[in-house]
Parts: structure tokens; sequence; C-alpha cells
């Protein structure tokens, strides 16, 4: 490396110093420790949350111009933007990132319980008189 560009690296890191990251140092120094990296030197957790946060300004800028797009097909008044999950997917997928809608929903999965406790009384309903206890006794002790 030519001391022209030395110099210019370590100007950058020295003003890694000073830099107020968007990202605490905690939780980068987490992530990087989760992921098999550790070091101590501030500059380096700085550099790694500068980057961390330009990918997500990216991705935040890409997905506001889709709901842009999205929102000028759109009938109506003044455009409301509100980031939809289609938005992001499709800035994501830019970058090789694919994100799934979560197999259930809440309300799908209320149903699930109803039609699960459903079936299990109409089990018991269905099972002779013998077999089911009586008043908590059990039949096996009498």
């Amino acid at each position: 490396m030519s001391d022209q560009k030395y110099k210019d690296m370590q100007e950058f890191l020295d003003s890694m110093e000073d830099y107020n990251p968007a990202i605490p140092d905690q939780i980068i120094s987490y992530y990087l420790q989760q992921s098999g990296f550790k070091t101590t030197d501030k500059r380096v957790l700085r550099l790694v949350s500068l980057s961390a946060h330009k990918f997500l300004a990216e991705i935040c800028k890409e997905s506001h111009g889709f709901c842009a797009r999205r929102t000028a097909k759109q009938q109506g008044k003044e455009p409301r933007y509100v980031l939809a999950t289609e938005d992001l997917y499709h800035s994501l997928k830019d970058y090789g990132i694919n994100i799934q809608k979560p197999e259930y929903y809440s309300d799908s999965l209320a149903n699930e319980l109803v039609q699960t406790r459903s079936s299990s009384s109409s089990m018991m309903s269905n099972m002779p008189p013998s077999s089911t206890p009586q008043n908590g006794s059990n039949p096996s002790n009498e």
C-alpha cells in the first residue's frame, strides 16, 4: 500500500473515534461475537456500524421508491406512502435476501385452536362411559 493510501486509511480510522454511530457499539459487538469475530477496537466496531447503517439506508430508499411507484398507480387525492411488505420484498430481493410471509396468521391460528378444541370434545363424547372418569375419580383405583 502506498504511503498516501496508508495515510488516508489511518485518517479515516481515526475519524471513527469521533463518529457517533446510529447502531450502538454494544449491539455491533454482540452480533460480531455471535458470528465469531471478536474485537475491542472501537474504530472497527464503528466502521461495521457505518456499513450496516448505509446498507439499511439503501434498503429504505429503494423500498420508498417501490412504494412511490405502487401508490402512483392508485387513483386518489394526495398519495399516502405506507411501507408494505411487498415493497421491502422487492428491495431486499435485489440484494439476494428472500423474505416470505409467515406460515400462519393470528386469525388462522385462532381457527385452528377452535377446531382442535371441538374435535377433542367430540372425541371425549364418543368414549364409552366406563372409560371416562366421573367426579375426578380414577376407575382403575376402584
